[in-house]
């Protein structure tokens, strides 16, 4: 729950106003994958991995709003916690981003 929380903050935080905010749960392989994607501004490829970093920064469209990114650093280490990877890429029509988590199977109940 907590993760996608704080994957939702996220996109409500960075979305075009107006646009949706997708979310999508499907099965991959043994195991699932969770999506959460938003139309507005895309992540440098280099920055993509420091996101998941404790208080990245990320600018918003207004130069007077910043993000601290704490959020994302939380949401990588609860999916780490629950054998899942984090990954986020960019969506080129319409522009935007998209985190997706992948969780395998567990064999432990």
């Amino acid at each position: 729950e907590q993760l996608l929380d704080k994957l939702l903050d996220n996109a409500i935080d960075f979305h075009i106003p107006g646009t949706p905010i997708e979310i999508e749960i499907s099965r991959q392989g043994q195991g699932c994958r969770l999506s959460v994607s938003n139309q507005g501004p895309t992540i440098e490829q280099s920055k993509q991995q420091e996101i998941f970093g404790l208080l990245s920064h990320r600018q918003r469209e207004k130069a007077s709003e910043s993000h601290i990114g704490l959020g994302l650093f939380v949401a990588r280490i609860i999916s780490e916690q629950h054998g899942g990877n984090i990954a986020v890429k960019n969506l080129k029509q319409p522009p935007g981003v998209e985190f997706t988590v992948d969780f395998k199977q567990s064999n432990t109940h």
